[in-house]
């Protein structure tokens, strides 16, 4: 396009491009930009025609005479759209699985923890049977007081397990 905006030079696949955005051929770069704008279905002008995604990009340009020209460029980037896409869908899965991995961390977490609390319930019970059967043993054959300092320290120790916080 010239400084006017008038349409100097074009190529077949951005005339079918043009025309297919537009409905009729292209003749200004306003009314191309303006055309590019309402199609675009993307942000930074990407635009689908003909199954295939079109970015196009504007620059200025001179010849060798110092006359600027406005330059737009399409580029096929229907790949790149589509691995965005598969992208965007891995990403949304990935953070899916982080949250399921978090939420089964919190239970791992919870279960090792009520695991820890049964089996110090069960060293309770099993200390104070033991103490209970080691008392019921001293008052049944009356064994003096000096030979059950062990069996009264294990009650002590018994005890002060049971006292211990969960």
């Amino acid at each position: 396009f010239d400084e006017d905006g008038v349409l100097v030079l074009c190529n077949m696949t951005m005339q079918k491009i043009a025309k297919a955005i537009l409905g009729h051929n292209l003749k200004s770069i306003e009314e191309f930009e303006t055309a590019i704008n309402n199609a675009s279905t993307q942000p930074e002008n990407v635009c689908l025609y003909n199954g295939i995604s079109w970015k196009f990009n504007k620059k200025q340009i001179f010849d060798q005479n110092k006359n600027s020209y406005t330059e737009i460029t399409a580029v096929d980037v229907t790949e790149l759209v589509l691995r965005k896409k598969e992208l965007e869908l891995n990403n949304k899965r990935l953070k899916e699985a982080q949250r399921q991995l978090q939420k089964l961390s919190a239970n791992v977490v919870e279960a090792t923890r009520e695991e820890e609390i049964l089996s110090m319930k069960m060293r309770i019970h099993d200390t104070m049977g033991r103490s209970l059967i080691s008392a019921r043993r001293i008052l049944a054959e009356n064994v003096p007081l000096e030979d059950s300092t062990p069996i009264i320290n294990e009650w002590e120790s018994a005890v002060k397990l049971h006292k211990k916080p969960f």
